[in-house]
């Protein structure tokens, strides 16, 4: 009895989630002459907004007009999970794709290769082409925003061209598009977010804005075939917390060869170069007083580092498992942190410049047998 009314409970759950929304429909919109599109008007911005489509063509042409009154937004979801979709036609007339919610206008349309965004779009919102074939997509000039997860998982998107200017990459936009082999990102990009490029395995080059300010945590990671890096003059913070973490920027980039870093940060964070395979080459700022933790955790490639001349702290295991020779520490040295070198088997000169207040516990683990350390 008891599993007949759990059963009979949730066929009707399905069943009012399904009609629900039809019911909602009905109510509060309109549908075109053609049993297409379903829409409502809106005061702001005044014209048509298109909330669902119905239809089942390959092709699909959003009208600039249904009423005498310009079609100007297109809803969340409005699109969703449409299967038979290869392609779609936006007048220019379109604001906003997907302003306000969380479901993505384009979501699902696995079978999406191609679409034009309106030369006057201000707005992409969260999750809009999600898991959809895009193969090229060009940014209109009024988008200043690329939101969170607006392309992830496009696992066919090579191409993305910026007209203008874009001030920020949103958190996981770009996630796992793994036929992207460059990005040039628009010098007015300021803030790069958390995951925004994470499993993009294919992406070879990439150029940072001059005006980039914030890298977030994990931006780059698992970038494996990322061979060279600069980070611009301007940018305050690499790996900046988001959720509770930090750093790992570029780790799991295992094809990452070298690295300039040009800004002025005071702080190198948690595991940012974690597994960098391949790194030989890295310069680091003078303004650097502290390497985090795993820094360059399991670089067996990074044979030697010119340690900056204000450093203070390295933390733990922050060049554990490295390929270094030898290592000089600055006057300013204060702390080596637990296990930062351990484990570095090729490590035979340590110079230090002055006296440290604090060496962790293995500091120096198991390093050349015949390593020698200078005081």
């Amino acid at each position: 009895m008891k599993k007949g009314l759990k059963l009979l409970g949730f066929t009707l759950g399905v069943f009012l989630i399904c009609i629900i929304p039809n019911v909602v429909f009905a109510s509060e919109s309109k549908l075109t002459e053609d049993g297409e599109f379903y829409y409502k008007e809106i005061e702001n911005p005044a014209g048509i907004r298109i909330l669902r489509y119905e239809g089942n063509r390959k092709e699909v042409k959003v009208p600039d007009q249904i009423d005498g009154m310009p079609v100007v937004e297109i809803e969340d979801g409005a699109f969703e999970y449409r299967m038979t979709i290869e392609k779609i036609n936006l007048p220019d007339t379109v604001i906003n794709i997907g302003k306000e919610g969380e479901l993505g206008a384009f979501s699902g349309c696995f079978k999406l290769k191609e679409i034009n965004l309106p030369s006057n779009l201000e707005v992409i919102g969260k999750s809009t082409f999600e898991y959809t074939s895009l193969e090229k997509v060009v940014i209109p000039e009024k988008v200043t925003w690329i939101q969170n997860f607006c392309f992830a998982g496009c696992s066919k998107l090579k191409e993305v061209e910026f007209k203008g200017n874009c001030k920020k990459i949103g958190a996981g936009a770009f996630l796992k598009c793994r036929s992207l082999k460059s990005m040039v990102l628009p010098d007015s990009v300021n803030y790069i977010m958390q995951r925004a490029f994470e499993e993009c395995t294919s992406l070879e080059t990439i150029h940072m804005p001059e005006n980039l300010e914030v890298i977030y945590q994990g931006a780059f990671a698992k970038c494996s075939v990322l061979r060279e890096i600069t980070i611009p003059a301007k940018v305050k913070d690499i790996g900046k917390m988001w959720m509770g973490n930090s750093g790992h920027v570029f780790s799991d980039c295992s094809s990452l060869q070298k690295v300039i870093i040009l800004a002025d940060v005071q702080i190198l964070r948690r595991r940012t170069f974690e597994r960098c395979k391949a790194l030989k080459s890295v310069k680091l700022p003078n303004s650097l007083v502290k390497i985090g933790e795993g820094a360059f955790i399991g670089c067996r490639e990074l044979e030697e580092i010119t340690l900056p001349k204000n450093l203070q702290k390295i933390c733990i295991n922050a060049f554990r498992r490295c390929g270094l020779k030898q290592i000089t520490f600055p006057k300013s040295m204060q702390m080596v942190g637990r296990r930062s070198f351990a484990h570095c088997t090729s490590l035979e000169k340590v110079v230090y410049k002055s006296r440290l207040t604090k060496t962790g516990k293995l500091a120096f683990k198991d390093i050349a047998e015949n390593a020698r350390i200078y005081k």
